[in-house]
């Protein structure tokens, strides 16, 4: 399933201060970075919805002050996998 919004470009380039070729790509990241700081979404997802490899979203985030959700289970799970456990 694909959702579709009609929304004028013109309206969101002035709003995003972005080129008109460059709304959708915009909007994307927006709305990815907008629902993982709700903590709707991971961090993989989000930087699938955006468009962006984890790197990119890591810094897209970092740009807007988005907290990485990043838990004690987490650092577990990482040192873990760093181990080859």
């Amino acid at each position: 399933m694909s959702v579709t919004l009609e929304i004028p470009g013109e309206l969101l380039a002035q709003v995003l201060h972005v080129p008109e070729e460059e709304v959708p790509r915009q909007v994307r990241i927006e709305l990815a970075c907008a629902l993982y700081a709700r903590n709707a979404m991971t961090h993989a997802q989000a930087a699938k919805l955006a468009g962006l490899d984890r790197f990119e979203m890591s810094e897209e985030l970092a740009r807007r002050n988005v907290p990485r959700h990043y838990a004690a289970d987490d650092l577990a799970a990482d040192l873990a996998y760093g181990r080859g456990e």
